[in-house]
């Protein structure tokens, strides 16, 4: 239990950190939009775990998946290289 407090007081350091990073044009911290921002570039957790498992198995084979594409979407996110 107290891994998972610790885990839990680093991610809401994490998050502090972040969101006070990103300001508005006038120079205001802006979270929302940071957050915003910040998730438009990141892979969906569900892709991610197909990513994952399909560079694993490619990994077995001495390869790697730099990308994958959403065929519905046509969304794309490249990793590795």
């Amino acid at each position: 239990m107290g891994m998972l407090l610790v885990g839990t007081l680093a991610l809401t350091r994490l998050q502090e950190t972040t969101d006070m990073t990103y300001k508005n044009s006038e120079g205001y911290p802006d979270p929302t939009s940071g957050k915003a921002i910040q998730a438009a570039g990141h892979m969906p957790t569900h892709i991610y775990n197909a990513y994952t498992v399909l560079n694993n198995t490619a990994g077995l084979l001495g390869l790697e998946i730099i990308g994958i594409r959403d065929k519905k979407t046509k969304k794309e996110w490249k990793r590795g290289g």
